[in-house]
Parts: C-alpha cells; structure tokens; sequence
C-alpha cells in the first residue's frame, strides 16, 4: 500500500506541477471578478483588506449577477427544476412516470434537507464556475448515513486527468486535517507516528484520491475507489470501493490541449474589467482634480502653510504687492475630457455586462402579440440564451443529479430493484430540466396546441370529418404538460380509454333505451287508433 501512495503522490505532484500557469491565470480572473477567492498563487490572512488594489466594484457585482442569474434560473429552489425520464418519451406509461416522479421528490428532499449544504456548496460552486470555468462539488453520506453532505472544494487544491473519451478520469484533492480529526476519522488506520503524536491540532496534509478501480487493483465489481493517503508519511489510511464518482467536475468550455476548461464570461470580460479599472482611475483623479483643484503659490508671497480645509487661513505676506499677480489661486484645469471619458467608461461598462452575458437573461414580453409572433420572438430568445444554458445543464445539472440519484440508490433510498415498473427495465433514463430555455419549448407546445384548435375549429365548421387529421388526447396531453402539470394530476392513458368505452356503451344504452321507448310508443299509438 505504500507503493501505492508514492505513486499517487507522483501523479499528483506532477498534475499540480503542470497547473502553475493555470493558478496565474486563475488568481488574474480573481483579483478582478472573484476577489474572495484570489488566493490561488499567495497567502492571504483572514483579515486582509479584499479589494483595496481596485477603483470600482462594478466587475466584481457583474460577476457575483451572473451566478446569482444561473443559480436563480436553472436551481430555484421554489420549484422542482429537475425530472427524470426515459430517453425515448413514447415508452414511458403512467406507471413510469409515477415512479420516476417519486425518485425525482426524494432526490429533491434529500438536496434541500438542510443539513445537506446544497445550497450553499452549490452557490460557491456557481461563483468557481462562472469565473473559473470549472467547479468541484463532493457528494458523499453524511457521517450518520441519514443523508448528503455537499462540498464544494477550491479549484487550487485539486486536479484531475481524462481518459481515452475526454471523461474526467482520475481526481486528487488536497486537504489539510489536524492529527485530532486524523485520528477521528481514521482511528488505528492513521500512520503510527500520527497515532503517537502529542501535538494534536498540528496540521497534516492529506491527499484523497478517486480512481477507477482497474487503475488500483480492488477485488470489487463496483467502478472506482477512494484512497486517503498521509502525504507525510506517504501512508494509504483508507481504500474503499466506491458505487458512484465522489466528485462532481463541471467544466464550461474546454479545448482539446487541456483536461481543464475555462470560462468564455471571463476570458472575454478580463481585458474590459481591466481597462474600467484604469478609466476609473483617472475619472476619479480627473474629478478630483476638478472640485479640488492643485494650487499656485507666488514664491516669497506665503508666510505660512497652506490650509485648505474649511475655515482654514492662509498667511500673506504684508509686503507682496498683489498687482504682481495673486499670491495664492488654483491651478486652471482643462476639464473638457471628463464627459469624453464617461461615455467611454460608460461603454466599457456595457461591453462588460455583454461580455459576462448579463444582456442575455432578460425574458421576451409576450403583451398583445399573436401565437405566431410570440412563438418568433421565443426561437429568438432560445438561439441567444443557449450557448448559456445548454453547457451547464450537460455539463453540470445532469452529473450532479446523477451522482445523487447512484448515491441514493446505494443507500437503499430509492427503493427496491423489483418495485421499479416493467416499462421502465431494461431502459436507460435521463435527468431533464426545468429552465426558461425547456420552459420556452414546453410552453410552444401550448401554444401550439392552441393555434391548431382555431385551424381545426375553422375547418370542422366546413367539414366535420376534419377532425379525424388530428389526435386531440395526444395533443390535449402534451399542452397540459407543457404548462407544467404533474403526472398524478392526469389519468393514465388506459382509464382514458376505459373511460371512453363506458362512456360509449352508456350513450348507445341509452340510445337503445330511447329507440324501445319510442317504439312502444308507436306501438300504443298504433292500438290506440285500431280500438278507435
């Protein structure tokens, strides 16, 4: 096992080795948009002054608004904003959909208990993300496997390698634990040294690793395993096959040279974040200079200090002849550039807020528009705001909700393999989302729905056979669930029919009833005027 960890210990050396560069740039991006987290290549102290290299907080509030927006939009914790479904729609019954919407209500319960830190590991996970490019999100059971603990870890301390798809494959994490939590956690399996230490609240630094299981050798069908290791002694304390991956990578955008992504707000919005700095600092230092202009003072004129605060006094002296010129006055300042100035920052500025996508969120009005045109102005939001949003559900969304939904299941939350519907064996499922991009192509299908009714009103008042060119219960279905409804508000599709079907024998029952009725009235009638 010790082989193991020297080993581990050199792949992960040489990964963070090869991540210097990246850090720079990283604590570049910080120091201008992520200033709580510019400790990536320095030291900071906890009561360090953040941001006092910078004249404006405009590029910082940009960026917290765009993570804010992502997080409000795409995770509202008003609304369920995630479902599970089977890739092809047309398989799943009633029966499916019910089970799947419970284990979507239980993932949802067990994300938002509040001893979880859902929120909060996934909303420092947003600002890594947004400024960064990639976030890192552990997902494990809590110490008393009664529920989740999320975590969301510093991009410095970890590091990560693909395998032969382009997948994040083998993860290394640093962290720091004194010998007082090591011996909590690991008890008689920490280093013998660390068992014998006296001083328990010195700090030891230890590396935890996930790989896949092939690249460790456990006898286990399960697909990865976790490593703990104590750097120091270079000594694995724990190994453990593991079910699900531990840690969720999110990664923006990313280029083939590299494991790691970026992030194209920033990578954009760097070079106008550091041109406002600069014209802030001289608006500043113009306006300044405006209100509080520098002085002239004549030479043998001043008898004392210059005291410009309120009520101040200035000593002349009595004999300077003031025909020679003031003794003391301000300096003429050329104050024509400060309106050009503005506008330039002002522009500045918008050029930022476009370059962090801030312009894209704004929702399209559908006041006193047509179907079509609303449906026109809806394809157009949906073009501008997917390059936003498609990434971070693939890349993000869907791996979180994955890792919770295998970690679930092998708790034993989701239930028992035998409960799980016949429609539902056997096929491969997916997590769909719900956000103002799936919504805007949800709601169309309303709107859809309800263009073709007045077409096929239209046509029917023509030709009543035309309603048989369209299914209304499968149309009808789909624009109820566009809006929104849940799957236990609806009738399977069965009882519909059943439904139908004794609707249908009791119309024709009653219509047989109707038809005896009226014979036997023609039949009395008939007596009635042979008897005469």
């Amino acid at each position: 096992m010790n082989e193991d960890a020297k080993e581990h210990i050199a792949i992960s050396d040489k990964l963070f080795s090869a991540k210097t560069t990246l850090d720079s740039r990283n604590q570049e991006i910080a120091d201008n948009f992520y200033i709580e987290r510019a400790d990536f290549t320095v030291t900071r102290d906890i009561g360090d002054v953040f941001a006092d290299h910078l004249y404006t907080s405009y590029p910082l509030t940009a960026s917290r608004d765009l993570s804010d927006q992502l997080g409000a939009m795409l995770r509202p914790k008003s609304s369920p904003w995630f479902s599970m479904g089977l890739i092809d729609d047309n398989k799943e019954d009633h029966s499916a959909k019910m089970w799947l919407q419970d284990k979507t209500s239980i993932m949802r319960k067990a994300m938002y208990d509040p001893t979880s830190h859902f929120q909060r590991a996934t909303k420092e996970a947003d600002r890594d993300f947004v400024n960064f490019g990639n976030a890192i999100l552990s997902v494990i059971p809590n110490r008393d496997r009664n529920g989740l603990l999320f975590r969301d870890h510093h991009p410095r301390d970890v590091v990560w390698n693909e395998d032969e798809t382009g997948t994040v494959s083998g993860k290394y994490c640093k962290y720091k634990y004194t010998i007082a939590q090591l011996k909590s956690l690991f008890g008689d399996r920490c280093h013998e040294s660390v068992t014998r230490a006296k001083d328990t609240m010195k700090e030891m630094q230890v590396l935890h690793v996930v790989v896949k299981n092939e690249q460790y050798g456990i006898k286990s069908n399960l697909k990865n395993v976790s490593l703990f290791i104590d750097v120091e002694n270079k000594h694995v304390m724990e190994d453990t096959p593991l079910r699900h991956n531990y840690y969720v990578i999110p990664r923006w955008a990313t280029i083939s040279s590299s494991q790691y992504a970026y992030s194209p707000a920033m990578i954009c919005g760097l070079p106008d974040a550091r041109l406002f700095q600069d014209m802030t600092r001289i608006l500043l230092e113009a306006g300044e200079k405006a209100v509080d202009p520098p002085l002239i003072a004549t030479e043998g004129a001043i008898r004392s200090d210059i005291s410009l605060m309120s009520g101040g006094i200035t000593m002349i002296d009595n004999d300077y002849d003031e025909r020679l010129g003031e003794a003391l006055r301000p300096l003429g300042i050329d104050r024509s550039g400060i309106p050009l100035g503005m506008e330039m920052a002002d522009r500045t500025q918008q050029m930022l807020a476009k370059a962090l996508y801030l312009d894209k969120f704004t929702l399209p009005v559908y006041n006193e528009m047509t179907a079509y045109e609303a449906g026109i102005r809806n394809q157009e939001y949906i073009r501008q705001i997917m390059p936003v949003f498609e990434p971070i559900e693939e890349e993000y969304s869907a791996p979180l909700c994955q890792e919770v939904f295998d970690l679930l299941w092998s708790m034993g939350w989701m239930g028992n393999v035998n409960d799980v519907p016949e429609s539902l064996q056997g096929e491969d499922y997916q997590f769909k989302f719900i956000s103002p991009l799936s919504q805007s192509e949800d709601r169309a299908d309303a709107g859809k729905f309800q263009a073709i009714s007045e077409v096929i009103q239209l046509a029917v008042s023509i030709d009543p056979s035309f309603a048989y060119n369209v299914d209304i219960d499968k149309a009808g279905r789909a624009a109820i669930q566009g809006v929104g409804a849940k799957e236990e508000w609806l009738n399977s599709v069965e009882d519909v029919q059943t439904a139908k079907e004794r609707d249908a024998e009791a119309a024709a029952q009653q219509q047989e009833m109707a038809m005896l009725e009226q014979g036997a009235q023609a039949v009395g009638a008939a007596q009635a005027v042979a008897n005469g």
